[in-house]
């Protein structure tokens, strides 16, 4: 497992390095063993600091650092076997090295014995569709092929704990796909530990177990993908009408508060955010009732799925009124 408690990361600069930037602030954070933890967050939130603290390339300004039990940190000698590290950009490869010579020298680095370095190599070049890039330098591939050497060199080690910043990106469709279903693989069948930053909302609403949103170096919420959906205000419906509706109907519509008309020739779509129960329906039969008296034609209607994204944005948004208030 994972765990970090009053976890914060102070960076100083300019004149005599009197200013203080708080990268990251008191975080307390915990992931189960075969969990996906997804820590998501704009920008400059803290999330990459987060990771290079937790995996040992950053020294914390305070608190601590947990894996699976042992506290690591300070003084103490860094279990670099626990963890495997992919972070974004590919930037935990070498570049003048070939593939199978990163592979050996993450694999030796970590105690890894010579004949299981070359067997782990072997087996995922293979998995990954890098084979015939063995002998290649890593500065010649293209940056999908550069992202997937960087988790296979993470996982050379089969480390039980996995810290994984923007594994999919610069990839393509299957790339992609094939990392998700490896993460989920590593939790859920081999119950690996598993702390993924990222800004790809759908990724981490398709393999996160839990989600936490950090901004401006703050824990803003944790919970799963469902809790962080529930958060949200309102959801809203989604009407389509064939064709333009008339000048009369539009006037009727633009008195309800919200509502919002949208559209080209072959058809208009109305969105209508509602709040409780009640009012959806009160809303919903207004809005019908007001286009059957236009002879407005119906063609479907639909409640507008909300998502992990939705819930970012009003979270980070709220949590910045707050600090700027």
């Amino acid at each position: 497992m994972i765990a970090t408690r009053g976890l914060t990361k102070v960076y100083r600069s300019g004149w005599r390095r009197r200013r203080r930037t708080e990268a990251v602030r008191s975080l307390d954070l915990s992931v189960e063993r075969g969990e996906i933890f997804g820590l998501l967050g704009p920008n400059g939130a803290g999330k990459t600091t987060t990771v290079k603290m937790i995996c040992g390339l950053v020294q914390p300004t305070s608190g601590s650092v947990f894996l699976d039990g042992h506290r690591v940190g300070g003084h103490s000698k860094w279990p670099s076997r626990l963890t495997g590290a992919v972070l974004e950009g590919s930037r935990n490869v070498y570049w003048n090295l070939t593939s199978w010579e990163n592979l050996l020298y993450f694999a030796r680095l970590r105690g890894v014995g010579e004949a299981m370095a070359r067997a782990r190599a072997e087996e995922l070049l293979g998995e990954f569709a890098l084979r015939e890039k063995t002998r290649d330098a890593v500065g010649t591939l293209s940056r999908g092929m550069q992202q997937k050497l960087a988790v296979c060199c993470a996982l050379v080690s089969d480390p039980p704990i996995l810290l994984v910043d923007e594994p999919t990106l610069g990839l393509d469709v299957a790339s992609a796909r094939a990392i998700r279903e490896k993460l989920r693989r590593l939790a859920r069948e081999e119950k690996r530990t598993i702390l993924l930053t990222t800004h790809n909302m759908q990724l981490a609403a398709s393999v996160c177990d839990h989600v936490g949103i950090i901004d401006k170096g703050v824990l803003v919420r944790t919970g799963t993908v469902s809790d962080f959906v529930d958060v949200l205000e309102a959801s809203s419906y989604v009407i389509e009408c064939a064709g333009e509706l008339n000048e009369e109907t539009r006037r009727k519509l633009d008195r309800i508060p919200a509502l919002q008309l949208s559209g080209e020739n072959a058809s208009t779509e109305i969105r209508l955010p509602v709040g409780s129960e009640e009012s959806r329906a009160a809303a919903l039969y207004e809005v019908i009732d007001i286009l059957r008296e236009g002879d407005s034609q119906l063609v479907s209607v639909r409640e507008a799925q909300r998502s992990l994204e939705d819930a970012f944005v009003q979270l980070t948004e709220e949590h910045t009124n707050v600090v700027s208030g």
